[in-house]
């Protein structure tokens, strides 16, 4: 059974052997449902028509985004650390070529992702990667779709994750939704707040 994405949104859920009747993401007043009405893709269709261009943009960070734009253009950072790297948010498409360019900088610690919107594809980018911790707010919980054991739920107003990384909650799109600071000496670019390539 396939675990089907939303079109709209990018959210994936768990194994269904039809498409879900309903997204609650976006039946949330913050989201939409667009002029097509509701619409899936496995995750073999989005691969088939959809690449991932990663493209650095500063020493240490990376993005990866993909092309043609899918949902609402999510990008994932990647945040390369001494105690292992980070990816920021998340995107639907997982796909080889991604997942060998984030192993030719260090490969992957952890995830942590600012807002439902960006739980896209967490999961596929968590097991390509061993299983590594998925961090979420806790606030959030009722917003996954596809739960899993690598999810961790973190609550209070920060949580430490490694090298000077530091989730803050700070609701820049929801009033549970984290941005990430660290570590000492980034540039701007190196506050990670939500946001879409």
């Amino acid at each position: 059974m396939p675990n089907y994405f939303c079109v709209t949104c990018g959210a994936q859920f768990a194994e269904t052997p039809a498409p879900p009747d309903r997204c609650p993401i976006c039946d949330d007043e913050r989201q939409y449902v667009g002029s097509k009405g509701r619409q899936w893709i496995t995750p073999e269709a989005l691969k088939a028509a959809h690449h991932n261009i990663v493209r650095e943009e500063e020493p240490g960070l990376t993005g990866i985004g993909a092309e043609p734009d899918f949902a609402i253009s999510q990008r994932a950072l990647l945040v390369q650390a001494t105690t292992g790297n980070v990816l920021w948010d998340c995107t639907s498409l997982i796909d080889e070529a991604a997942v060998q360019a984030v192993r030719e900088r260090g490969g992957l610690s952890a995830i942590a992702i600012s807002h439902p919107h960006f739980y896209t594809g967490m999961v596929e980018w968590s097991r390509a990667f061993g299983g590594v911790p998925i961090y979420l707010h806790a606030d959030n919980r009722e917003w996954v779709m596809r739960p899993d054991p690598a999810i961790v739920f973190w609550e209070g107003e920060t949580h430490a994750l490694a090298d000077g990384l530091t989730l803050i909650r700070c609701g820049a799109i929801s009033p549970e939704a984290p941005c990430c600071t660290g570590p000492p000496g980034a540039t701007a670019r190196g506050h990670y707040s939500p946001g879409t390539r």
